[in-house]
């Protein structure tokens, strides 16, 4: 039997949430609890915006420059291939 990627995926993630939910009971570790609820955090929503602002500005200037340097070289280019449809 041949799995898809969707199918695997799902599997793998099955079996995860059972590992972790069959080792998290067990006395010997010191780990919180799963479903417990989270400390108060002072500022938290601030810090995740923030961090997620950087990430973003972080990309555009990248793909800004990424474009501006490299966009006349190509490796491969797709004009060289006939086309299969037409």
């Amino acid at each position: 039997m041949r799995l898809l990627p969707d199918e695997r995926l799902l599997v793998s993630s099955m079996m995860t949430f059972h590992f972790e939910a069959a080792h998290n009971n067990s006395p010997q570790t010191d780990a919180p609890k799963a479903g417990r609820p989270l400390p108060h955090s002072s500022g938290w929503l601030a810090r995740a915006l923030s961090i997620s602002l950087v990430q973003v500005l972080i990309t555009v200037t990248v793909g800004f420059y990424w474009h501006r340097c490299w966009s006349g070289s190509s490796l491969l280019t797709l004009n060289s291939l006939e086309m299969v449809i037409h």
